[in-house]
This record gives structure tokens, sequence and C-alpha cells, in this order.
């Protein structure tokens, strides 16, 4: 009945690639083609959605532990909430003619739902247990078909995009790719290019490497980039490569380094 491309939230907080598959039995979740989890609809107990992003989490029942799931971010914010809409409708129809019980619908003003989410391990320990809250439960059709005008506040873009995602040095908050004047090229793989670049600001001379958003997701390395990103920031080492910003613009990210002949 319905297949797209999303983006599961792991308990690292890390987004991994996956296709949404919902037949009339169960809703899957493929990496690629290969089928990681299948959930039929007599386990599933409800959904969380954040009234912030389009985030939103499948809660189950018995042993089954709960999926967190997020569109990719796209610029037609308006298509993304739509099609959120649409995965909880199709959700609720067929729970509906397998159990005859309507989907429990929740709504949360909190940006990460994580906290709303439970994990395999507590599962384990109680299959009873989970974190979906009984609070702000909302009723789904109207939820689907809601008021034009209230709907249209919820699909109007909440931030503009946040350039700078990192920064060793506190007192610098701001950063973009027209503080740097680029110098040579380094470097060129598969997935990005290196470029020896100048801080304006201090004259001082950095490794600038570059990702294109679209080839990141083209050959799913959405996940590895995040996770090179978590590990530079984090290292504080005389002998170990590190981060000194991290930015992006609507279609690159960049990972600003020191730069080490």
């Amino acid at each position: 009945m319905f297949t797209d491309r999303i983006e599961k939230i792991n308990h690292y907080d890390i987004s991994q690639e996956r296709n949404l598959v919902i037949t009339n039995k169960a809703l899957y979740n493929f990496k690629k083609t290969s089928l990681k989890r299948r959930i039929d609809f007599k386990v599933i107990k409800g959904v969380t959605i954040s009234t912030l992003t389009d985030e939103f989490v499948v809660h189950c029942i018995d042993a089954e532990y709960d999926y967190d799931f997020i569109s990719p971010r796209l610029n037609f914010i308006n298509l993304i909430l739509i099609r959120r809409k649409k995965i909880i409708e199709l959700l609720d129809k067929s729970i509906k003619a397998v159990t005859n019980n309507s989907l429990k619908l929740s709504e949360s003003d909190q940006k990460s739902l994580k906290s709303f989410v439970t994990l395999k391990t507590e599962k384990k320990k109680d299959s009873t247990f989970s974190r979906m809250s009984n609070a702000n439960l909302i009723e789904v059709i109207p939820f689907i078909h809601g008021d034009k005008k209230k709907e249209a506040i919820k699909e109007k873009p909440i931030t503009a995009l946040k350039e700078t995602l990192f920064s060793r040095n506190k007192d610098i908050k701001d950063v973009s790719l027209t503080d740097f004047s680029v110098l040579s090229e380094i470097g060129k793989g598969k997935f990005g290019e290196v470029a020896l670049v100048e801080y304006k600001t201090t004259r001082e001379l950095f490794a600038l490497k570059s990702f294109k958003k679209g080839t990141l997701l083209q050959f799913e390395q959405v996940e590895n980039t995040l996770l090179e990103k978590k590990i530079l920031q984090t290292l504080d080492h005389p002998f170990l490569l590190s981060l000194t910003f991290c930015f992006q613009s609507e279609d690159s990210l960049y990972f600003v380094m020191p730069y080490l002949k």
C-alpha cells in the first residue's frame, strides 16, 4: 500500500537510511532490499509524533521494541508532513482491519522523541514496559483531515537551516564557506574533496573536507559521515587529527581540520 525512503534513528542518535513498506499485513523495514524487521499490525500499540519536527515513534506491545523514524530533511517540508500523515492513516486503517482497534496517537512538543522510545534491552527485562505516554492523546481522523488553517501553521518550516554544526572555539559561534579562501586542492575521493584553505580572520591554514549531501544519500553514507563527525569532534590529542569546525549549506557538508603537511 505504501513505500518510501525514510531514516531510522538508532539508540546512538545516528540516522540509518531505510525503506519503509506498509502492506495489508505488516510494517516492514528494509535496508536496500534486505529485510531488517517485520512488525505485524497486531503488536503495534500506537504512534507518538513531534509537533516541532517530522519525527515519529512506532510503539509496540509484548516483546516487540519501538521504532524511531524521521523523514529525510528536504526543502518541501509540507510534503514530508503529508507523507507522515499518510503513514499514520494507513497504519490506523490496517490496524482497525486486523484488530478492530483504532491506532493510539500521541503528540509531543519535544524536538527529539528519544525519551519516548522503548529499547530492545528494556523489552527483554519487561515485555509489558512502554515509554508511550497516555498524555496528549489525539484522534487520528482529525489529525489527518484537520482544520486547514491549523495545518497551514504546522506545514511552515520551523527554523531556517542551521549552518554551524560544531565549533571547537567557543568564542566563534558562526562559520560558513565565505569565511575561508580556497588556495588549492589537496585530494579527491568518491564521497568528498579536500582543499587547502585560509581562515580569513586569523590567516591560519586548514584542510577543508566537503561532501555533497546528494552523494551521501545516493551511496548510503549518511550514517558513516555522522559517525566520522562525532569521532573527530570528540578527539582532543596532540597526535590525532580532530575537527575544528563543521558547517553546512543546503546541498553540502563541510569539515574544517588542521592542515598537516
